[in-house]
């Protein structure tokens, strides 16, 4: 079982995910509570400045029927009206007949950025049909209420109000308690859902462990199978891997080394399909017979193509009998249209068979098997893999010829951990 792409991610870096998605909560949490907060507190002073007006609303209906009856007002009328206003930030005042043929019109502020707004909010209120509109606007660092309202079938009255300072500090003040309001329920329940979030990922990752485990094991044993029904041994196939592993750990290229793992178990698991009386001959095969030997790829190609957790291996098992200069099968491919993996599988294999007992021949010394190998550089074998063999290869055998079949199996397993549990 393999977790790829988004999933992956998560289980590997579940705090991080989870911190994204609370960040992106808390932007959006903040946002949207503190909208309402300044327009519900907004509000609240919109009532204030209406209930001011409506106190003088006796003085606007006398104003309203003089500027309906003559279309004349006597400022000494309006002047204590502005002077109580002008203690709650009124800026603008504009007072209509209820036919907006006659106006008035009290102006505190000389500013025609906040004219020129009052204009057009007024055209929009008079092209509907509206009693009463209310609106804000924030116009260079502060916050305007404009107010339009029909008075009692008189007439309409605009305000343009300066919303003070205490207000703008009681907003500020809201605003900061609402976001230690939303940061503590929010950390809350990050605290909680991380620790029930981790507790899911831990066994997840637990499990998928396990697969990978039982998957290893498995490949472990049709490996050790296949060699033994080919008359070899088990620690052929930990061998092959630890010298294709340390080989690809210094190639200067790119390398799957976990495909490589899979392919280095599996290389020879087509050789199940081979006759026994092929497989097992003890003398020298005739040509027919190597034909049908040679079939062995594609056996095991067959096997493991619709596995995919084996697919991977495809590469190792498949080409591992081709050779640099194209004369190796089955495909017969030539450089670099060999994959990598099997490029460095044949020169582990063919290392390991050279310096091991068989029923044909004694082992040969690492001198003569690494001139072997040199001999067919650009041959047989990619010569920047010989290249990288000839600079590791003598420890790496004396570490083999000094293991244990335990400690050959122990150290599979480190670097099955390393390259499948991380």
């Amino acid at each position: 079982m393999r977790l790829k792409g988004f999933e992956e991610r998560i289980i590997k870096k579940p705090f991080q995910c989870l911190l994204c998605v609370f960040t992106i909560i808390f932007i959006l949490s903040f946002l949207i509570i503190s909208y309402f907060e300044i327009k519900s507190e907004l509000r609240s002073t919109a009532e204030v400045v209406l209930e001011t007006i409506h106190q003088e609303s006796n003085k606007l209906q006398d104003i309203l029927k003089e500027v309906e009856s003559y279309g004349l007002f006597r400022e000494y009328e309006l002047g204590g009206l502005l002077h109580k206003l002008s203690y709650h930030n009124f800026l603008i005042i504009v007072i209509y007949n209820k036919k907006l043929t006659n106006k008035v019109i009290i102006e505190r502020t000389k500013n025609l950025e906040l004219i020129n707004a009052l204009n057009s909010y007024h055209k929009k209120f008079f092209k509907g049909n509206f009693n009463k509109k209310i609106n804000f606007r924030i116009i260079n660092y502060e916050i305007y209420l404009f107010l339009i309202e029909k008075i009692k079938d008189k007439g309409f009255i605009e305000v343009v109000y300066k919303i003070p300072s205490l207000v703008k500090q009681q907003i500020k003040f809201k605003i900061i308690q609402t976001i230690w309001m939303i940061f503590i329920v929010l950390l809350l329940t990050f605290f909680v859902i991380f620790l029930i979030i981790n507790s899911f990922i831990h066994t997840i990752r637990n499990f998928n462990y396990y697969l990978i485990h039982e998957n290893i094991l498995s490949l472990e044993t049709v490996g050790s199978m296949i060699a033994k029904r080919d008359s070899d041994t088990a620690e052929h196939n930990y061998r092959v891997t630890y010298y294709a592993v340390k080989i690809a750990e210094n190639f200067p290229g790119e390398v799957n080394i976990k495909a490589l793992i899979k392919g280095a178990f599996l290389h020879d698991i087509g050789k199940i399909a081979i006759p026994d009386k092929i497989l097992l001959k003890p003398g020298k095969l005739t040509s027919e017979e190597f034909e049908i030997m040679k079939t062995h790829v594609l056996h095991g190609y067959e096997i493991i193509k619709n596995n995919d957790f084996l697919k991977d291996a495809i590469d190792v098992v498949l080409y591992h009998h081709e050779k640099f200069d194209g004369t190796g099968y089955m495909k017969g491919l030539k450089g670099e249209e060999i994959p990598i993996n099997a490029r460095i599988f044949a020169v582990a294999d063919v290392f390991d068979a050279l310096t091991s007992k068989r029923p044909y021949k004694e082992p040969f010394s690492f001198e003569k098997s690494l001139q072997i190998i040199k001999g067919d550089r650009g041959k047989h074998f990619c010569p920047v893999v010989v290249d990288v063999f000839e600079k590791i290869g003598e420890n790496v055998y004396k570490e083999m010829k000094n293991s244990t079949p335990e400690n050959l199996k122990h150290l599979i397993s480190e670097i099955i951990k390393l390259y499948f549990y991380h």
